[in-house]
């Protein structure tokens, strides 16, 4: 008897190793067709160590491979999700773990669709740290919990998390683009030397990469609000102030690229800051523009939106009332919702960004609409100020005043208010307390244009505003 459990024992051992060695083979084989650009074959392997070998070392780091499959090379980023969730799910325990926690908080750090889901994403994070310390992806991991801190508002725990990437992990590539965060979550608890520090430093540490000429923008828009009376005078070297250069231009918005897009009685136009060879844009029914969830230009068409590049789209989109076919102006925040302002429905209405609709926000003949992270503003037809919306889609507070005929408004990078009112004759620059910085009187001859009807303004805290009378687009630093 004993003889024979011995053997049964043995045997089973034998089966399980077999099992084991044939699993890693398996895996082996489909790195090497991986690293052979035979990515189909690879990807057949790797699903087989999947069903054929669950309970093997080698299924989590075969699920490993298919998410970063999916996220780096399709993106894909639902399907990436599932195979991250599965480690999570059922090899909590692996080495591979912390990878998937990492992985799944960076995906929805990037295509969150709610605050609560940028929480999750922390809480994730926070299990990564404490359930597998010293991982190969804590200096990744510090600098995600400061930009999810930074999205969330807590510019004190943000401004923690990217001093300790500097501090513990000196050579991370992640390192630039935190300090330029952590210069905005400075300004915005109210410290712009803090700011301009954090700038300097920047420049200092990286001066070769394109997030140093981004602080050097920053710190010249820092400067200017540093001053007790903020001034600013035409440049005349600006290319668009050329009398008649544009025929009524209407729509005018400088790009997350620094180049600027025009709109007049001719067409649609995208220019560089410097002038030369505009680049035209399809402009039949074209209404305006606004700035897509990763920076991209999209065109507001009269029934439709649409990227530059033409990779993302909204068609078809109806309200209440059905299909809009008025557009004149649109937004999207930060977790990818559309917010549009239709003549037809007469409303601002919010849509997720499948395009389907999330609700109606009765507000009277809404005309201008953008948004500042994931907060909605809005001026109606009343246009006597402006109208705050939070991440919940429910009326907020704000600190700043009401304005007569609100015709257009923008913000900058550090949350500084730029309006254009009084139908076009007056300009005023508030800080983020509501603190009006500069104010002007286009009417009384304080600028050398007739009647603005679009204000927009670039990285270091320039303005722009277009002539429509005047055929031209003004820039003042």
């Amino acid at each position: 008897m004993k003889t024979l459990l011995f053997l049964l024992m043995t045997s089973l051992f034998l089966a399980h190793a077999i099992g084991q060695d044939q699993a890693e083979r398996l895996y082996d084989n489909a790195v090497t067709f991986l690293n052979a650009g035979k990515i189909k074959e690879a990807n057949t392997d790797f699903e087989r160590v999947i069903s054929n070998y669950a309970d093997s070392p080698w299924a989590p780091k075969a699920l490993l491979q298919l998410g970063d499959y999916y996220l780096t090379r399709e993106k894909d980023h639902v399907r990436a999700l599932e195979y991250f969730q599965k480690i999570q799910d059922n090899y909590a325990s692996s080495a591979d773990a912390a990878a998937a926690y990492y992985f799944k908080a960076l995906i929805i750090e990037q295509h969150g669709k709610s605050q609560e889901e940028l929480n999750a994403a922390v809480s994730d994070l926070v299990r990564m740290s404490n359930l597998y310390p010293g991982n190969a992806w804590q200096s990744d991991a510090q600098f995600l919990f400061g930009k999810l801190q930074f999205r969330l508002g807590d510019y004190d725990q943000s401004l923690s998390f990217f001093q300790r990437l500097e501090f513990s992990y000196p050579d991370s590539p992640n390192l630039p683009e935190a300090f330029l965060l952590s210069a905005r979550a400075a300004y915005l608890k109210g410290s712009s030397e803090r700011a301009s520090v954090v700038l300097a430093r920047l420049q200092a540490r990286f001066p070769n990469n394109p997030e140093a000429a981004r602080a050097a923008s920053w710190l010249r828009l820092l400067s200017r609000f540093e001053e007790q009376n903020v001034n600013f005078q035409t440049d005349r070297s600006f290319f668009g102030g050329t009398p008649k250069k544009f025929a009524s231009p209407e729509v005018i918005m400088i790009t997350p690229d620094d180049k600027i897009a025009v709109m007049d009685k001719k067409g649609a136009y995208l220019y560089a800051l410097s002038g030369g060879q505009p680049e035209s844009l399809s402009g039949k029914d074209l209404a305006n523009f606004c700035v897509g969830r990763r920076g991209r230009l999209m065109l507001v068409y009269k029934s439709r939106i649409v990227s530059r590049d033409g990779t993302v789209s909204y068609t078809g989109l109806a309200g209440p009332k059905g299909e809009l076919k008025g557009l004149r102006s649109a937004a999207v925040d930060e977790f990818g919702r559309l917010f549009a302002v239709d003549s037809g429905a007469r409303d601002l209405i919010a849509f997720t960004q499948s395009g389907e609709l999330i609700k109606s926000f009765n507000m009277n003949r809404p005309r201008v609409v953008r948004t500042l992270g994931a907060e909605v503003w809005a001026v109606d037809d009343d246009a006597t100020g402006l109208k705050k919306f939070t991440a919940g889609l429910q009326p907020g507070e704000h600190n700043f005043p009401s304005l007569k005929s609100i015709e257009d408004f923008c913000f900058d990078d550090f949350n500084n208010l730029y309006v254009l009112y009084d139908r076009g004759y007056q300009v005023s620059i508030y800080d983020p307390t509501g603190q009006v910085r500069f104010s002007a009187n286009i009417k009384g001859g304080s600028f050398p244009l007739k009647q603005a009807q679009s204000i927009s303004v670039d990285a270091s805290g320039a303005f722009y505003l277009s002539d429509k009378r005047g055929g031209a687009v003004f820039r003042f630093h």
